[in-house]
């Protein structure tokens, strides 16, 4: 059951990615997400001097307003692909865990070893600080999927291999959660 919680999370907070280009969310999304305007729009678009401050800075915004304004003191936070942010300590110490989809494969092709390694290192910045890590892959065939469980148990990460639709929760042979 946590694993499955940790998983909506995660799929909760991706829900920010980019849409028609846009700059920001549209302003329905803005008055869901304690009403700052506008708001930074997915760490797909880090590309700019400045933005990853901004996107540290909102996520940490997000934290507060849940665990400190409303009381929620357990709010789990888990950005998905943010692990180029894991120089900002205070990003590291706002967050619940992180997740990072495509470590090892993209679908049935294996990542190359140095992006492999280079997410790794940071990720480990978060598990090092106590913080979960949740890796998300697509794989369709056993041995790849077989391969991932192994790779991110080995981690001390929390492995789900699932289709990438995301419209179905998948359970792995061999792999089911406790």
């Amino acid at each position: 059951m946590r694993i499955l919680i940790l998983l909506l999370a995660l799929i909760l907070i991706t829900g920010c990615g980019q849409r028609n280009n846009q700059a920001t969310p549209s302003p329905t999304w803005n008055n869901i997400v304690v009403g700052i305007q506008p708001l930074p729009y997915g760490l797909d678009r880090l590309t700019q001097a400045g933005q990853e401050i901004t996107m540290v800075n909102f996520v940490k915004a997000i934290a507060n307003y849940a665990r400190v304004t409303k009381g929620k003191s357990n709010f789990a936070v888990f950005p998905n692909n943010g692990e180029n942010l894991s120089s900002y300590t205070d990003y590291v110490q706002a967050v619940t865990g992180i997740g990072k989809e495509s470590l090892w494969y993209s679908d049935n092709t294996a990542q190359s070893d140095s992006a492999t390694a280079s997410a790794i290192s940071k990720l480990d910045i978060f598990k090092n600080a106590g913080k979960t890590v949740l890796v998300l892959e697509y794989p369709t065939q056993t041995g790849l999927i077989n391969d991932f469980y192994s790779k991110a148990i080995a981690k001390n990460y929390i492995p789900y291999a699932t289709i990438r639709d995301l419209n179905a929760l998948t359970i792995n042979s061999n792999h089911e959660p406790d």
